[in-house]
């Protein structure tokens, strides 16, 4: 976990799987997660590095928790942790899980209380100017609260419907201070962040090879933020950010066993839509710059595995995404459009992955995988923080995407792990923009 934000599998990006059914989650929301859950629940957790075409290319790894499902029992659990580092902190959480022969409901609650204290010597300079060095404190403080409910229903021996929702909110509060002799900067931020999501899945098994799963699951995400910052007290900045990004998925997905091997297709759409508003007030002159950006992805894709042997199977799939995105970047003083474009492109992706045991105790996996790397549009604000010196304000917007060509090679042995990558990229995205 990098930051408290991004999960890495063998530093692949990775995703967060419950019973197989996917979720968004930061490191930060993963780490209350698993605080939260009563260890006795936990029958295994999966660790897949190479994950078929049914994941999309900017999933390289999955984590996928697999809880017990034993009927007629329940738990309750709770944990607390209180302690000070140079300042007082707090971790609790409570957990419930009620299992009968066709309903199945698990909830937990967890709260944090972090407060930290930095202080650092800092050398600034900018082009040709002097260097400035001075000393910078800042306190921080967060607070959390994430709710985490999931509710199933087996309607008979073939067909059941699984409900998840996880709702998180988060306070952030930052004081920073730095000083010299001739220098003096004061920095505030205060931000507040909403993360709700839901998911419902309809399962339905044919036989006991053949499967049917069919769901969607939507994201709310609403944020916002207030920043203040002065030198020398004379030149104050004020900043207010609002943001709304809103994520649907839908998916159907197919899977049949057969004598020598398995069999799995399905289709999926994703819709993304972000809104961001970005108010100054410097010198008592008020602007806005806003952001849209929506982005519209169909795929559909096919596994196939087989068993060569019983010590040797390969993999083959092929996935087809095609994209379709449209953003505008609007001019910070005269509220006019900067950088604006449509774009439309589609790009045929694959996964090739043989694997083999030497024996019982050693195992190998070559795999060989075409993915790409889209434009980072949806999260570039090209405006001004007064927490930075960095103004994007132009370039090419008509970047496609990288292809990358991965080979990796792996092999287990007990609990040892050797792993090696090696791959090229075409058309690589460095950046599309000025300063």
């Amino acid at each position: 976990i990098n930051d408290n934000e991004s999960i890495k599998v063998k530093f692949k990006n990775s995703i967060v799987e419950v019973n197989g059914n996917q979720l968004q989650l930061s490191g930060f929301e993963l780490e209350n997660y698993l605080k939260a859950l009563d260890p006795k629940t936990i029958k295994r957790i999966e660790i897949i590095s190479n994950p078929n075409a049914s994941y999309g290319s900017d999933i390289e790894a999955v984590i996928n928790i697999i809880t017990n499902q034993n009927s007629n029992n329940y738990r309750i659990g709770s944990n607390l942790t209180n302690g000070t580092r140079e300042k007082y902190f707090n971790s609790s959480n409570i957990n419930l899980n009620y299992n009968l022969k066709k309903v199945k409901l698990y909830s937990s609650y967890s709260y944090n209380f972090n407060q930290k204290v930095n202080e650092s010597n800092v050398t600034s300079q900018i082009e040709n100017s002097p260097v400035l060095k001075f000393n910078y404190n800042e306190d921080t403080s967060q607070k959390n609260h994430q709710y985490y409910v999931n509710f199933n229903y087996e309607i008979n021996k073939n067909n059941n419907i699984d409900f998840t929702s996880i709702s998180s909110f988060d306070d952030f509060y930052r004081d920073g201070f730095g000083k010299n002799s001739s220098f003096e900067r004061v920095l505030e931020s205060t931000s507040g962040n909403e993360k709700i999501q839901f998911a419902e899945i309809y399962n339905h098994s044919f036989n006991d090879s053949t499967f049917l799963k069919i769901g969607s699951y939507q994201v709310f995400n609403n944020s916002k933020s207030s920043n203040y910052a002065s030198t020398n007290s004379t030149n104050i900045e004020n900043q207010n950010q609002y943001s709304k990004i809103p994520l649907i998925v839908g998916f159907g997905d197919f899977n049949k066993a057969t004598l020598i091997g398995a069999f799995n297709v399905g289709v999926r759409f994703n819709y993304t839509s972000i809104d961001k508003d970005n108010f100054s007030i410097n010198n008592n002159i008020e602007t806005n710059s806003p952001y849209n950006y929506d982005e519209k992805i169909f795929s559909s894709y096919i596994n196939n595995s087989f068993n060569i042997s019983e010590n040797t199977s390969i993999s083959l799939g092929i996935r087809l995404e095609s994209s379709f995105i449209d953003y505008r970047f609007s001019d910070v003083i005269n509220i006019a459009p900067l950088l604006s474009e449509k774009l439309k492109y589609s790009n045929l992706l694959y996964n090739i992955n043989y694997m083999y045991s030497s024996n019982k105790e050693w195992h190998h996996s070559i795999a060989f995988r075409k993915q790409i790397q889209r434009p980072n549009y949806s999260y570039l604000n090209p405006f001004q923080n007064i927490n930075s010196d960095v103004t994007y304000f132009s370039g090419d917007t008509k970047i496609v995407p990288s292809k990358i060509y991965s080979f990796s090679y792996e092999v287990l042995k007990k609990d040892w792990s050797f792993y090696i990558q090696a791959g090229t990229i075409n058309d690589f995205i460095s950046t599309f923009t000025t300063l």
